[in-house]
């Protein structure tokens, strides 16, 4: 069984990516997760904002984790 993920943002861009994807790769076999990003804090649950240090670490380190992996893209 393959494994397949997908990042979607919920933008048109990643939309016809996905629908292109499904197009062209053969998913049969294949287990398949799909990601869905956001960059507002609004779309979080309360529960998640409610903690501001909290939130402020955690996009700390997203970001740390982001810029790793372009400059690994750029290698």
């Amino acid at each position: 069984t393959k494994k397949v993920l997908i990042a979607a943002d919920g933008s048109q861009y990643s939309c016809n990516a996905v629908k292109t994807a499904l197009k062209i790769l053969n998913f049969e076999n294949t287990s398949i997760e799909i990601l869905t990003v956001k960059s507002d804090r609004e779309s979080l649950p309360f529960e998640i904002t409610a903690d501001e240090e909290w939130l402020k670490e955690c996009l700390k380190k997203q970001e740390e984790l982001a810029k790793e992996n372009v400059e690994k893209i750029k290698e």
